[in-house]
């Protein structure tokens, strides 16, 4: 177990809407209902981790929808990767995706992203957060791991770890897309196929790190729907509602599922999806 080498480096100012510590997530727990959790886009939770010299696992703050600020107590390095947002030390514009220095005392401040949804902040060493089943992310739905197993809260102490290393990462360009690819799910067919790729889908306002509802314009066909029992699901399914609405199962999702399963996310899709946020379209294409 790594040692916390700062008690206290970091004070919660403005915790945002949603705010929870985040690594990698936990493994093998789903056959007893436990999600994996973890940071919802990787590629920009490793960039974090990779700017600032950690191993590629420690934990970071990921920050839903900004307006987030926290007050230092220590001198630290830490970056700012993900949602194209205005980032601020003292009132001072700093650059995303670099390696910043900030002083004892130095504020640090978010806005609102203005293209994606989603940002990580990396402090070398990692921050500290609870340890649960081999992961220190946050679940909320089951109040374990991370920051106390709830979201970040005005005034909330966080520490620093020691999780320095060197480990290969591809740098990559925050580009998001509005056409996302999907591979066949199990209960994909001809019609359903072509309902999905023939119209937009709208992400609703009530997704989250549980999962993403899609709308679409219009009504699946009713002799396209048929029930079926409950299977196991896991992050990036795609599963299909009575009424034509989409729901991508996101790393707080559920183990099992009763509804038809229509397609599959990989990761990098997934990421995109969760990135682009409430209230953006998008397209689906299906490969193999």
């Amino acid at each position: 177990m790594s040692e916390l080498i700062d008690k206290a480096i970091a004070e919660v100012e403005l915790p945002g809407i949603f705010s929870t510590i985040q690594d990698t997530g936990r493994i093998g727990g789903r056959r007893y209902g436990i999600p994996s959790s973890g940071a919802l886009d990787l590629n920009s939770y490793f960039a974090a981790n990779r700017i600032v010299g950690n191993l590629l696992r420690a934990p970071v703050v990921e920050v839903i929808a900004g307006n987030f600020s926290i007050i230092f107590k220590g001198r630290a390095k830490i970056a700012v990767t993900g949602a194209r947002c205005m980032a601020y030390i003292d009132d001072e514009i700093v650059q995303l995706d670099t390696c910043i220095d900030v002083d004892k005392g130095s504020r640090l401040l978010l806005s609102i992203p203005e293209y994606g949804f989603i940002n990580y902040i990396a402090i070398q060493g990692g921050f500290w957060g609870e340890e649960v089943l081999a992961s220190r992310s946050t679940y909320v739905p089951g109040r374990f791991g991370g920051s106390w197993g709830r979201a970040l809260r005005t005034k909330d102490t966080l520490s620093r770890l020691d999780m320095n290393g060197e480990e290969p990462f591809s740098s990559f360009n925050f580009e998001l897309k509005d056409n996302l690819l999907l591979l066949r799910g199990f209960h994909l067919n001809e019609g359903i196929e072509q309902w999905i790729v023939n119209q937009k889908f709208t992400i609703e306002a009530d997704s989250d790190r549980m999962g993403y509802r899609l709308s679409p314009q219009s009504e699946l066909p009713s002799f396209l729907h048929r029930e079926i029992v409950s299977i196991p699901v896991f992050p990036g399914m795609v599963q299909l509602t009575k009424s034509g609405q989409l729901l991508v199962v996101n790393k707080d999702g559920q183990t099992t599922g009763g509804y038809q399963v229509v397609g599959v996310m990989d990761e990098k899709e997934l990421a995109n999806l969760v990135q682009l946020g409430p209230g953006a379209e998008v397209e689906f294409s299906f490969i193999l």
